[in-house]
């Protein structure tokens, strides 16, 4: 069953009672949670919950609490007890796993590069196959393959070319959006359709 929103009434129960995705952990709804829930905390405890950056309520919920396969909700209750329990090593903690982060992003960008491919088109002559026009597409390309989204949409199907290819007529690989935009500005305001190649081809896999 759904209500009026379109969520499950489970899913709304849940967040009734804070168990919310990760995407929910904002602010506001910490405060609600701190405020309802003040009995359950000394002072110290309290003021050291409040004072707890966002960023670090988000790095429990991802990285400290364990979770079964395919949970998709973080109980604010579970965090708040972590929190607590490793607050004298969080700040440590945290700035390590920045650290972690920060490198694991360096390498996601050094896995792919943006690309621009040129394509012939053939079709059947009374003499054989020729070339009859060509195709430019743009997408990711990992390894020896570029990605690309069907007719460059989001909900598009994937499709990948060989870039060494007898039918590529050439390939120009970019480090960034910015650096492929600057060469071919006709992509201006599609980033979201890259970022969902790299979503599913890069981040799925790594």
């Amino acid at each position: 069953m759904y209500n009026s929103n379109g969520r499950s009434i489970l899913s709304q129960e849940a967040i009734a009672n804070y168990q919310i995705p990760l995407t929910m952990i904002k602010r506001r709804i910490i405060e609600e949670f701190l405020e309802e829930n003040q009995d359950r905390y000394s002072l110290g405890e309290l003021g050291f919950l409040e004072n707890t950056a966002l960023p670090k309520w988000r790095y429990v919920a991802e990285e400290r609490i364990v979770h079964d396969e395919g949970i998709l909700y973080h109980s604010l209750f579970d965090i708040a007890e972590e929190l607590l329990a490793i607050r004298d090593l969080l700040e440590t903690d945290f700035q390590e796993y920045k650290k972690r982060k920060a490198r694991e992003t360096e390498k996601l960008k050094n896995s792919f590069r943006y690309g621009v491919m040129q394509l012939r088109i053939f079709g059947k002559s009374k003499s054989g196959m020729k070339v009859i026009g060509r195709e430019e597409v743009a997408g990711i390309i990992i390894g020896e393959w570029l990605y690309y989204k069907y007719n460059h949409k989001p909900n598009g199907a994937i499709n990948k070319h060989r870039i060494d290819s007898g039918k590529v007529l050439r390939v120009k690989g970019y480090h960034t959006y910015e650096g492929l935009m600057r060469i071919h500005p006709k992509y201006e305001g599609t980033e979201d359709i890259f970022e969902a190649l790299i979503q599913q081809k890069v981040k799925r896999a790594s």
